[in-house]
């Protein structure tokens, strides 16, 4: 009689329990708390350890102040020189992330022809899609040796997602399937004989590392766009990603000079 009294009481918080679990779980996967479950991945990578500026890396920085002095865009001429510059230091691989479709004289044959003969320079481009006509990259440059910097866009207008590989449509300006982040990686890892394989389960790999693919619900996300090959964005430094330069100083050119 006890026993069956105690059971008659606790069947109301069972169901009451259940109930409430099928609503979180249903309201979770309508998506109405993924806005702020990305908060809360958000602060949970701020509030790792910052482990400095990469000595990898030395970005050259384009300032308001050079657009003032050299206008926009740049001249080829201009391009030109930094990039020779920059190839005397011999470094493994070079990324310019400026668009260079369309010819921007003076210099522009010139900036071409350095651009088609080296092994070591990334250039970008842009994939067409539904909002854009996308944009080519330099002419004369190939698909294998170009980076799309497409980049995939949250709800909140964040960026936390990265873009690894997609597969370009046949009218597409832009040919190239490797993010220009990762032909830049595949390019400086080339020196030390590591290079890009994939998985059985078609999954990329670099030696004993393997990029999983993000899945459409994963952690915080419900449904979310993940064609191509993406993965979730390693924010290295809140500061400093890398050591920087200013365009400018760099050059030293006097503005008499260009």
């Amino acid at each position: 009689m006890v026993a069956n009294f105690k059971s008659l009481f606790r069947q109301p918080v069972v169901i009451s329990s259940a109930i409430a679990t099928i609503l979180l779980v249903g309201i979770q996967k309508l998506g109405v708390f993924e806005p702020l479950e990305m908060k809360v991945y958000d602060q949970m990578m701020q509030l790792r350890a910052d482990p400095g500026p990469d000595s990898r890396l030395l970005i050259v920085a384009l300032t308001e102040k050079d657009i003032q002095k050299w206008n926009w865009p740049l001249s080829s001429e201009l391009l030109d020189r930094l990039l020779g510059k920059l190839e005397e230091y011999q470094p493994r691989t070079i990324g310019l992330d400026i668009f260079r479709d369309l010819p921007v004289q003076p210099g522009h044959e010139k900036l071409l022809q350095r651009l088609q003969q080296s092994d070591i320079i990334i250039p970008i481009c842009k994939h067409s899609g539904s909002n854009n006509p996308g944009i080519a990259p330099p002419k004369g440059v190939e698909a294998e040796r170009v980076g799309f910097n497409d980049v995939v866009e949250d709800t909140d207008a964040t960026i936390r997602r990265n873009l690894l590989l997609v597969s370009a449509e046949e009218s597409d300006s832009c040919q190239s399937t490797y993010s220009f982040g990762l032909q830049l990686a595949l390019k400086y890892l080339e020196v030390g004989g590591i290079q890009l394989e994939f998985t059985p389960k078609k999954e990329l790999r670099l030696r004993d590392t393997v990029f999983k693919p993000l899945q459409s619900n994963a952690g915080g996300y419900q449904k979310a766009d993940t064609n191509g090959y993406q993965i979730l964005l390693n924010y290295r430094s809140g500061h400093q990603v890398a050591q920087q330069v200013l365009l400018q100083k760099y050059l030293q050119i006097k503005l008499n000079q260009i």
